[in-house]
């Protein structure tokens, strides 16, 4: 038996809680395929203290159940089971991690944090071959790229959502223009690593049976999981939702983050439920045009280092901005529907009244719960 690491490192914006999400969702049926992926639907509180592990220090422990039952529970018995089954998002840290590698044995694991992208490459890998290389036979690292053209769209939705920004799209493009724009260097250095890695274009046309979580499976060498439902975790705002969003953040002043994202959630279920298949955020014209005068040598370095040719980010941006979409309306000046709004204010007054309410636990919880 052949025991793996699969080592999923982003880059973010690339889909990464769309895979998180599926894995943490079918983790007990994961295990019965020999397939362990810890209870976190992310992975990145793990990654400093990956990077700063120090085998000489690590010391061994007995697992202590999760779920709060008396006693202690001993490995391999039921470790991976409990730990999977665990809707209260147990944290297993690195030297738990190891112990259950030890003992439990799972012929392959799956961890995922997208906070790997930003570190050194080198670095990473020998971290992580520091800390777990010894339990396994092959570590397989897996990284999703997209140059700086789509950052772009993805950040000023998250933003908005998290109520981070209140300018319009070209503005924010603007200034993001003047930021550093090139990905390339970092994706030169994860194909250049000594490790098995494996990088993979952020473009649909060119995934396995043009789906996400199909491509990575098939990267992985995860295909012969069945077909599961996929987990619903598209972070993606149609232009209704980021109207909705913009108004709702000039009215009510929520200072905390997670009450603010949870609600961004909320309402691009509501108005997806309203209004089903309505035009996701795309850029205008203008601020496509914007983008390619700037970025494009962002673009064609990413194509290059892939081998993508008539096919790759150079022609997606090109597309972008002949297919001439149209501007669409200012989102403070869209109408919204009174029943929607009165909706997302029994929303938020919910929120923003409950006691105790852990919005962490919520934020990547919930999905869990919607499939299980």
């Amino acid at each position: 038996m052949t025991r793996k690491l699969i080592v999923h490192v982003g880059q973010t914006k690339t889909g990464t809680t769309a895979i998180q999400s599926y894995l943490s969702a079918h983790r007990l049926d994961l295990l019965k395929y020999g397939v362990f992926y810890p209870t976190n639907i992310n992975h990145n509180y793990l990654v400093r203290k990956i990077l700063n592990f120090s085998p000489a220090s690590a010391t061994d422990e007995t697992i202590v159940s999760p779920k709060g039952k008396s006693g202690k529970f001993e490995l391999p018995e039921m470790a991976l089971a409990e730990l999977s089954s665990n809707d209260k998002l147990f944290r297993p840290h690195v030297q738990r991690l190891r112990n259950i590698f030890r003992k439990s044995a799972p012929e392959v694991v799956v961890l995922s944090a997208e906070l790997f992208a930003v570190r050194q490459p080198d670095r990473v890998v020998d971290a992580i071959e520091r800390c777990f290389g010894e339990f396994f036979d092959e570590i397989h690292y897996i990284l999703y790229v997209r140059p700086h053209i789509g950052f772009m769209k993805a950040k000023f939705s998250e933003h908005l959502k998290n109520g981070w920004i209140s300018c319009e799209a070209e503005d924010f493009i603007k200034k993001e223009l003047q930021l550093p724009i090139q990905k390339i260097d970092l994706v030169r250095s994860w194909l250049s690593v000594s490790a098995k890695c494996t990088v993979r274009p952020f473009i649909r046309s060119l995934w396995h049976n043009e789906n996400l979580i199909d491509d990575f499976r098939k990267v992985a060498g995860l295909d012969f999981l069945p077909d599961w439902q996929e987990a619903v975790a598209n972070e993606s705002l149609s232009l209704r939702a980021l109207a909705t969003i913009k108004i709702f953040q000039d009215l009510s002043k929520i200072e905390n983050i997670w009450i603010r994202r949870s609600i961004g959630w909320e309402i691009q279920k509501i108005l997806n439920e309203q209004a089903p298949g309505q035009k996701g955020f795309a850029f205008s014209r203008s601020e496509a045009e914007l983008i390619a005068q700037h970025v494009r040598k962002d673009a064609e370095a990413v194509d290059e280092a892939l081998s993508l040719s008539g096919a790759g980010f150079v022609s997606d941006l090109e597309n972008t901005v002949a297919r001439s979409p149209e501007i669409a309306e200012k989102l403070a000046d869209q109408e919204l529907d009174p029943d929607v709004m009165a909706a997302l204010m029994r929303i938020v007054e919910d929120f923003v009244t409950a006691k105790g309410f852990d919005w962490n636990e919520y934020f990547d919880a919930k999905y869990i719960s919607q499939i299980n």
